[in-house]
């Protein structure tokens, strides 16, 4: 296994939890792929690349799962943002300051409030209405 990856700590493992909080087809097979899931921190405290060791698969992307919003130290607002890969495990776990200023403090669960979650997903037909929500 590549040394590079790591258990989630508590903070970032709550963070997906939070962001999968609103019901959506695949919801529940990506809630089975986070007590399994790694880590490996390409940009520090804004780009953390997921590894799925065990799980169902959701629906296959790549495509942003969920979109959650917060407010740094000096309230200047945050993106926390999740993605899926290909094959439909979780696949990045990102957080974005909108102003591109360094962050100031790691944004906990309690502080974001979801913003969106998939209507469509990629390869569905924009016709054939919304998947959920």
């Amino acid at each position: 296994m590549d040394s590079e990856y790591r258990k989630l700590d508590q903070r970032e493992q709550d963070l997906i939890r939070k962001l999968l909080e609103n019901e959506f087809d695949g919801r529940d097979a990506f809630l089975t792929q986070i007590d399994s899931v790694l880590g490996k921190e390409t940009i520090p405290g804004e780009f953390i690349h997921l590894r799925c060791t065990a799980g169902d698969p959701g629906p296959k992307g790549p495509s942003l799962i969920a979109e959650g919003e917060c407010h740094d130290a000096d309230g200047a607002l945050l993106g926390v943002l999740l993605h899926c890969d290909k094959d439909g495990f979780l696949g990045v776990l990102e957080t974005i300051r909108y102003d591109g200023n360094p962050i100031q403090r790691q944004p906990q669960a309690s502080d974001v409030n979801i913003v969106s979650t998939p209507r469509y997903w990629p390869g569905r037909l924009r016709d054939e209405g919304p998947i959920s929500n």
